[in-house]
């Protein structure tokens, strides 16, 4: 695994990746968008309210973290990792000790939604990849 790892560009949605307290959602994933991808606010912004609307979450675009629930924290997050244009995403398991099947739902929905192709989605707890655009959970 860790060789296989080695020459991958990740993204990690984890509980240590918290959300920015001051800022909007919008904001948050803009944000990556800016970092990683070198947009333009404005442009980056587009493409945030494309991807909010494409998961039917856009009316959550202007709430601050401390205003949402846990299922759109972990709807969001996803979404910042998607942005980030990287090839995997790494979710930390241990974030969802509080309703580990429901979280690990919603991240599929979301993989779904934003019809993954080429994205690989690491599962820490059972130490195993895949590439499935079904998302079959390994545990």
């Amino acid at each position: 695994m860790q060789q296989y790892l080695k020459h991958k560009e990740v993204a990690l949605i984890s509980k240590n990746t918290p959300l920015l307290a001051n800022l909007t959602v919008i904001d948050n994933i803009a944000l990556i968008l800016e970092y990683h991808n070198r947009c333009s606010v404005n442009v980056a912004i587009i493409k945030v309210m494309e991807l909010l609307k494409k998961c039917h979450i856009e009316t959550i675009r202007d709430k601050k973290p401390h205003q949402l629930s846990r299922k759109d924290i972990i709807k969001v997050k996803y979404l910042r990792a998607h942005v980030s244009d990287y090839n995997m995403i790494v979710i930390d398991r241990p974030f969802m000790i509080l309703d580990e099947h429901n979280d690990i739902d919603c991240i599929f929905e979301m993989f779904e939604l934003l019809d993954e192709k080429d994205v690989e989605i690491v599962d820490l707890e059972s130490n195993h990849y895949y590439k499935d655009k079904q998302c079959h959970i390994i545990k």
